[in-house]
């Protein structure tokens, strides 16, 4: 994935570098949420198909989908905030 070169916030008129600055930073949480999940769906995913996982409990394999069901939820309500 490339990322974009820096912005040089002082060649943007000044009315709008609050909003720019606002988006980077929203930006820059949306990518660490996404890791984040990346990461989450990963873990789960050797959970359920990893060697594993014919002798994990059902308690087991049901905390790994809550913790993917927090994960997700938690980034859903930063992104109405």
């Amino acid at each position: 994935m490339s990322s974009a070169p820096p912005i040089d916030l002082s060649t943007i008129p000044e009315s709008q570098r609050a909003a720019v600055l606002a988006l980077l930073q929203e930006n820059g949480a949306l990518k660490d949420a996404t890791r984040r999940l990346e990461h989450l769906v990963a873990e789960l995913n050797h959970v359920v198909h990893g060697k594993r996982s014919e002798k994990l409990s059902e308690d087991d394999r049901q905390l790994a989908f809550e913790d993917l069901e927090t994960a997700v939820a938690e980034v859903e309500c930063n992104r109405r905030t």
